[in-house]
């Protein structure tokens, strides 16, 4: 038959193999559809997370209601945490802020550290700050959602956002203790 020497492929007129400036010049285009491909998804990955970020902050304005609040407020709220006034025959009235528990909890966070660097406490794993901050966060969180669950079952009209603010109200006193303790 044919050997190898014999068969040869004929491409036409026009259909060269390609000279090494030919194939330099199409790897060179393919390079750059590359990058403007992987430029054009990293800006549109970009404009997303630009879009998503925007939309975060509409939904921070969901939480301003709740820490809206006027410093002359939260301090007689503090000193009803601590002396309660006498019940009347009116309901009273259950306040739905978040920003003096708020407070309450950070303030108790920086003398739980300062009373834990005091005494010179070690903490194995971790550090001071982190069991400062889950201690008297999961505490906020923790007997809140607890307060809430009897509540629910108990079947009462009061919501999450008025058990957190009762819960980080009621830990002023523990603050003023711990407090007390710290610098005496």
């Amino acid at each position: 038959m044919y050997s190898e020497d014999e068969v040869t492929l004929d491409l036409g007129e026009g259909f060269s193999e390609p000279s090494t400036k030919q194939q330099q010049q199409s790897e060179g285009l393919l390079t750059t559809e590359l990058q403007s491909q992987i430029a054009g998804q990293m800006f549109q990955m970009g404009t997303s997370k630009a879009k998503e970020a925007f939309s975060f902050y509409g939904r921070i304005d969901i939480l301003r209601p709740y820490f809206d609040v006027e410093p002359s407020q939260v301090q007689k709220r503090l000193i009803t945490a601590l002396i309660p006034e006498k019940l009347t025959g009116s309901p009273q009235i259950i306040v739905s802020e978040l920003y003096g528990p708020l407070m309450v909890v950070l303030t108790l966070i920086a003398v739980m550290l300062a009373g834990m660097k005091a005494t010179g406490q070690t903490v194995q794993e971790g550090t001071l700050m982190g069991t400062a901050i889950g201690t008297c966060f999961g505490y906020w969180l923790g007997a809140s959602c607890f307060f809430f669950a009897l509540a629910y079952f108990c079947d009462t009209k009061i919501t999450p956002i008025e058990v957190l603010s009762l819960c980080g109200y009621g830990l002023f006193g523990t603050l003023l203790c711990m407090g007390l303790s710290t610098s005496l």
